[in-house]
């Protein structure tokens, strides 16, 4: 991400930028590597946490009563969606820590914010990219069914 934001910013009507991939090592290595650090202890307290709720959601479903199972289903529900926002929020901060060299907490909040600025553009440019990509993997399994044919009809004698 550093080495394209770095090709973008450096561009100009006049000449093309240039993409330092040294300079995405030297964020990663020297900047980022505490908030890298920071979020991924966060995103593993999030999943330990929710593994406790769901094994006292598994005791309570055996052997409790309607009560305990209503709120036990309730919980592990809470903790499915505070995971998946905390791993949410954690990919934007990863992505714009890459390119600012901010720290974890406040590349989160810029992440967010920025996401919620440009929200229609960012599931068009996903939608157009998902497109991209099912194209690619059609366009794979036809080139791998075409040679499989060709082996098998002009390579492998034996195949009839």
């Amino acid at each position: 991400m550093v080495s394209a934001a770095t090709y973008y910013f450096d561009s100009s009507e006049k000449k093309d930028g240039s993409a330092s991939v040294c300079t995405a090592f030297t964020f990663a290595y020297t900047k980022n590597i505490g908030s890298l650090c920071f979020g991924s202890l966060i995103l593993t307290l999030v999943g330990i946490l929710r593994m406790i709720v769901e094994s006292l959601a598994e005791s309570a479903s055996e052997n409790g009563d309607g009560a305990a199972k209503l709120i036990a289903c309730i919980a592990k529900c809470c903790m499915a969606c505070l995971e998946s926002i905390i791993e949410h929020l954690s990919k934007l901060a990863y992505a714009y820590m890459a390119v600012s060299g901010d720290s974890f907490c406040s590349s989160a909040w810029n992440g967010f914010i920025l996401n919620l600025k440009h929200l229609a553009k960012f599931i068009f440019a996903m939608q157009i990219a998902g497109l991209f990509v099912f194209m690619g993997i059609i366009t794979i399994t036809c080139i791998n069914t075409g040679i499989g044919y060709l082996l098998t009809m002009y390579v492998v004698k034996d195949a009839f």
